[in-house]
């Protein structure tokens, strides 16, 4: 089994962020730290640490467990919201007419890809930020650098 912690960081002013994952599989621990976004979001960042953690699993038979303390993550997955957000083609029913996509669509749609690439459960698990847990504190930190990357990747222009 594949045991991942996530976590992003966004200043939603600035418009910045970053993310860190910890990975950890048969007592071995690796560390990721993202570089520099901008023209984000913390939503943004919290989903793209989920993905890019997806993508870093080479062997795809194992089980895998996503722990992450962003509870619009976790539920997106755990209760289905993004699979029903794609039967209904990403409209946001709560938009105005003409209807819009909904927020971060771009990102889901890759997050369900990869998730379907697995022969096994792929759970995520909500976990309390900031109450103890080691590995979402080193995720908590790996974020915040990121944010003080020199190399700088520009999320809007990755939009679809």
């Amino acid at each position: 089994q594949i045991i991942i912690y996530t976590d992003g960081s966004g200043d939603n002013v600035k418009k910045d962020g970053g993310f860190g994952i910890v990975l950890i599989y048969k007592e071995e621990e690796i560390h990721y730290q993202s570089d520099k976004y901008i023209n984000t979001s913390s939503a943004r960042m919290e989903i793209r640490g989920a993905l890019k953690a997806l993508q870093l699993i080479e062997n795809k038979n194992l089980p895998v467990t996503l722990y992450c303390d962003n509870q619009y993550v976790v539920n997106s997955i755990a209760k289905s919201w993004a699979e029903k957000w794609e039967s209904e083609d990403w409209i946001d029913s709560k938009s105005n007419f003409p209807r819009t996509k909904r927020k971060n669509h771009d990102l889901w749609i890759q997050v369900l890809e990869e998730i379907r690439k697995f022969t096994n459960t792929v759970k995520f698990v909500w976990v309390k930020g900031h109450n103890g847990d080691i590995f979402n504190e080193i995720c908590d930190i790996l974020a915040g650098e990121a944010r003080k990357s020199d190399v700088i990747i520009d999320d809007s222009i990755l939009l679809d």
